[in-house]
């Protein structure tokens, strides 16, 4: 139960564990959400009701939709480690290839659960690192700029975060136009071979876009 409850705080969620008994009289127990969205909360089994598994039977439940510990001696919950503090991170150390007259970059990673908050945090660390007075405007006041969307094996950015599209950031070689691409910067090889391109005064492959009815490339 405690592992149950601690995966649940450690999400912001509320979970709700159910122990059951098997026909082969096996004891068992799960973990899932007791608050739905577009459902509500669920109510917890009672003993002797129909279990989670086709046969079985419920011995316990306890919720922390109906309090943390409602009683329960088995109810002990372990609190999750605080999250580490939120500080930029080197474009190396992210495995960003950078021009060599690129400006200096402080990138915050948004941490998980990737929502409003979260992008508001990191982009309230970044602007405190780069010099940027308090009191300016962040997300999601701010719209964020995207050079394309999210991979699509990744979080997805969230619904009431204002996006823009817009050109990468300048000094990151090996992106393609807005709305050309994923907006995630390529592999390392790709963009070290843009930036040898450019260095040696030939447009790269990697950014030839198409506008116009006509292919026109352009430099990363």
């Amino acid at each position: 139960m405690s592992q149950c409850f601690s995966k649940g705080i450690s999400v912001g969620a509320n979970c709700m564990w159910t122990q059951f008994l098997t026909p082969e009289k096996e004891t068992k127990a799960v973990c899932g959400p007791c608050q739905v969205e577009g459902i509500g909360q669920i109510p917890c089994v009672t003993p002797g009701m129909m279990g989670p598994e086709d046969g079985s039977t419920a011995i316990d439940c306890t919720s922390q939709c109906d309090g943390a510990c409602p009683g329960s001696p088995m109810c002990t919950i372990t609190q999750p480690p605080p999250a580490p503090p939120l500080e930029p991170w080197s474009m190396k150390t992210l495995g960003i290839v950078t021009a060599p007259n690129a400006p200096d970059y402080f990138a915050v990673p948004v941490p998980a659960p990737y929502g409003i908050r979260q992008y508001t945090e990191a982009a309230a660390v970044a602007a405190g690192s780069a010099g940027w007075p308090a009191g300016i405007t962040l997300p999601p006041d701010a719209p964020v700029v995207i050079f394309g969307p999210p991979p699509f094996e990744g979080p997805t950015l969230p619904p009431a975060l204002k996006m823009t599209l817009g050109p990468a950031p300048p000094g990151l070689p090996g992106i393609p136009p807005p709305g050309f691409g994923m907006g995630t910067i390529p592999p390392r090889a790709w963009a070290e071979e843009a930036l040898k391109a450019k260095q040696d005064g030939k447009a790269s492959l990697l950014s030839v876009s198409r506008r116009g009815g006509r292919v026109a490339a352009h430099y990363p």
